[in-house]
């Protein structure tokens, strides 16, 4: 079965980690990625080093910049928008449909979406770690997460070595790709 480490609850845990790395910027970001970075470390250390970049460029930084490193990266480049949804349908009525689905089980699960649509990278990570084992939760995976990161980091592309979100981009997809090969 494809994804058995997904019904991992040390898998579900971490995957709960990398949530708020890709939320806007707070005092808690450099020290929850750091945080994420070590837990990588004894899972998919090829990740954990990835993260451990981002970690050590995001503690030179203020929260200032850090927030204006997120907004730079996130909100004026559609190419690489933290909306799975818009990577993986574009302006297509079937993102509106998998917003709408995301949102029910969202919902089900009391996983509050704020301002935030429910194809926000951040909470479809909340949303995987915490729905309980099963099809839903792989295909989320393997049909949402893996093919909208895939995306996103195709629009980072190689010239993009200096954007430290990058990494962490790098870092999640190569820890959802390593466990899929387990």
């Amino acid at each position: 079965m494809l994804w058995h480490r997904a019904d991992n609850k040390q898998f579900m845990e971490t995957l709960t980690l990398f949530s708020p790395i890709f939320d806007y910027p707070s005092g808690e970001t450099a020290k929850v990625t750091g945080d994420c970075a070590s837990r990588l470390a004894g899972e998919c250390p090829e990740a954990a080093a990835l993260l451990d970049m981002f970690h050590v460029k995001l503690s030179d930084m203020s929260v200032a910049e850090m927030q204006e490193l997120y907004t730079a990266t996130f909100d004026m480049r559609p190419d690489v928008t933290t909306a799975l949804g818009y990577h993986l349908f574009g302006d297509d009525v079937r993102r509106s449909v998998f917003m709408a689905k995301l949102k029910e089980r969202l919902e089900k699960h009391g996983i509050a979406a704020g301002v935030e649509m429910p194809d926000h990278l951040p909470l479809v990570l909340r949303l995987a770690g915490n729905e309980g084992p099963g099809e839903e939760r792989q295909t989320l995976i393997n049909e949402g997460l893996i093919p909208g990161l895939s995306h996103m980091r195709q629009a980072f592309g190689e010239a993009e070595n200096g954007n430290p979100y990058r990494q962490a981009v790098d870092a999640l997809l190569t820890y959802l790709r390593s466990s899929a090969h387990e």
